[in-house]
């Protein structure tokens, strides 16, 4: 298999990964679209709607990170009645298919994580 170094994003709040992107925007855009992304006293399930000002400040915050990740193809499916589009792919370590939803404007490559973390939790997605 073959693997790649490549950038990516992670939206966090106080050390927890939420959201992530090759994009630094992206992550940006997905935190702030976010269920997590609110105000607490509005919304049960919101942790906060404001953004880190230091390294140990609580607040949401865009991690980059350097990493080795597996390419693996996916297959785009795309809705002909106008429903919702996906991209599916076998994960290599714990061999367990998946489904994403797959928007008109998402490219390939695209970033993929499984929770089987056996070797890696993230992969790229190539066609």
């Amino acid at each position: 298999m073959t693997t790649e170094s490549i950038t990516i994003y992670v939206g966090q709040w106080n050390n927890r990964d939420y959201v992530f992107s090759l994009e630094k925007e992206e992550a940006e855009s997905l935190v702030n679209a976010h269920f997590a992304f609110g105000d607490p006293l509005e919304d049960e399930y919101a942790l906060g709607n404001y953004w880190a000002t230091g390294d140990n400040a609580e607040g949401w915050r865009i991690v980059e990170r350097k990493i080795s990740v597996p390419v693996i193809k996916v297959h785009i499916k795309i809705s002909e009645d106008g429903g919702t589009s996906h991209v599916t792919w076998r994960c290599p370590s714990c061999k367990q298919p998946y489904s994403d939803d797959w928007e008109a404007n998402d490219e390939l490559p695209t970033l993929l994580a499984c929770g089987c973390e056996t070797t890696s939790k993230y992969l790229l997605g190539v066609s």
